[in-house]
């Protein structure tokens, strides 16, 4: 983007130089037609009157030309046009460099927020090692006899039993205490 803008950039630093070239040629060149113009010439007689002048067909012809601009002034223009291109091109550097700034700082945060959700989850996170174990996302063993590791959470199974299914094998659930023995 920055490589378009700088071409542009030229190209209209060149125009402003070529116009005002032409400018100085053209005025050059006004001067001897100048002089020829002030130098009176004869007049041969008309052999008809000259026509009568005709009114303005419309009220706008009757408003005075706008002045065309001097090849000088439309190259101060452009040389204003530059400058004020060339200040945005320099605020857009600065609001890109703090973006990347910002970007950076993004990028650390979620690196951090990324460990600490590591963390978080291997500490929550459990399966069953086997009936009666259960382990945590952070490598830690419980034995959970005579109860059962619970394999929809992976942990074990509260410390009361409704059935021989809540207690670890070799174990039964014994009826009215609600608490895994072995028989």
């Amino acid at each position: 983007m920055f490589v378009k803008l700088r071409r542009s950039l030229a190209a209209l630093s060149i125009a402003a130089v070529c116009l005002l070239l032409a400018d100085g040629a053209a005025r050059a060149e006004e001067a001897p037609a100048r002089q020829f113009a002030e130098t009176p010439q004869p007049v041969a007689p008309r052999a008809t009157p000259p026509a009568p002048a005709k009114p303005p067909a419309s009220g706008r012809d009757l408003k005075p030309s706008t002045a065309v601009p001097t090849l000088a002034e439309q190259v101060r223009s452009l040389q204003a046009s530059v400058e004020t291109l060339q200040a945005d091109v320099a605020a857009m550097k600065a609001r890109l460099q703090n973006a990347e700034k910002d970007v950076g700082t993004l990028r650390s945060g979620m690196t951090a927020l990324q460990n600490k959700l590591s963390e978080y989850l291997a500490k929550v996170s459990f399966t069953c090692k086997s009936a009666s174990v259960s382990r945590s996302g952070s490598g830690v063993e419980e034995n959970c006899s005579p109860y059962r590791c619970r394999a929809i959470d992976g942990r074990c199974a509260p410390q009361t039993c409704n059935s021989v299914d809540d207690c670890a094998p070799g174990y039964v659930c014994l009826p009215g205490v609600f608490k895994c023995s072995l028989p």
